[in-house]
């Protein structure tokens, strides 16, 4: 069977008024305009949206459904990671400076911030994440659990050398803390705990970076 790609363009217009509009608007109840506190914000439309695109290849003929591969860069890195955890059927995450809550610590305070976050991109996440602002140690859970729910399915993470704002450094770490989720289930870690050198992959196990 051939191997095809499929390349789902960006969505233009993300902003404040996103969830004006599309998906989201449709699932309002009747005088509703804006996503209830805790519901669904736009990364995880995306991630849906994702899924349904899922479905359709899963009922063509010359699409293998079990080899599925999703990558995303930045904001849709971020996507990519959470569609990945949201769907099994997913084969593997591909995660390219993916960046603050995604594949870099959040507890890190480095680069990108949960405050840039919470002040410039609100509607990337849920309504009540601002309230994290200033409070990052507060967090229930880190960027490691999300990569960690992937498993054990491969996730592979990239970071720009000149992309200090991604962290990549921060993303290396988080591999390495989803990493006992990967052994537990008896698949090999990112097989180091020191960030590698530039242009030195670790790519020998279900967890890579470089």
């Amino acid at each position: 069977m051939r191997t095809r790609r499929f390349v789902i363009p960006r969505r233009r217009g993300d902003s404040a008024k996103t969830h004006e509009g599309g998906v989201q608007a449709l699932a309002y109840a009747p005088g509703q305009t804006r996503p209830a506190a805790g519901k669904w914000g736009t990364i995880t439309t995306w991630a849906w949206i994702t899924s349904r695109v899922l479905d359709a290849l899963a009922s063509a003929a010359t699409v293998d459904a079990k080899r599925v591969a999703l990558a995303g860069h930045s904001r849709l890195g971020k996507t990519a990671l959470w569609a990945g955890a949201r769907d099994p059927r997913i084969a593997l995450v591909f995660a390219s400076c993916s960046g603050e809550m995604r594949a870099s610590l959040a507890r890190r305070d480095f680069g990108e911030s949960v405050d840039d976050v919470a002040a410039n991109f609100p509607w990337w996440l849920v309504s009540t994440f601002p309230k994290y602002a200033g409070r990052w140690n507060d967090l229930p859970v880190d960027s490691h659990t999300l990569i960690a729910l992937n498993a054990p399915r491969p996730v592979f993470v990239t970071g720009g050398t000149e992309d200090q704002w991604a962290d990549p450094h921060g993303e290396f770490l988080a591999l390495v803390g989803a990493g006992p989720v990967y052994r537990l289930l008896g698949k090999k870690d990112v097989g180091a705990t020191v960030l590698p050198a530039l242009d030195a992959p670790l790519i020998s196990g279900s967890l890579g970076f470089l």
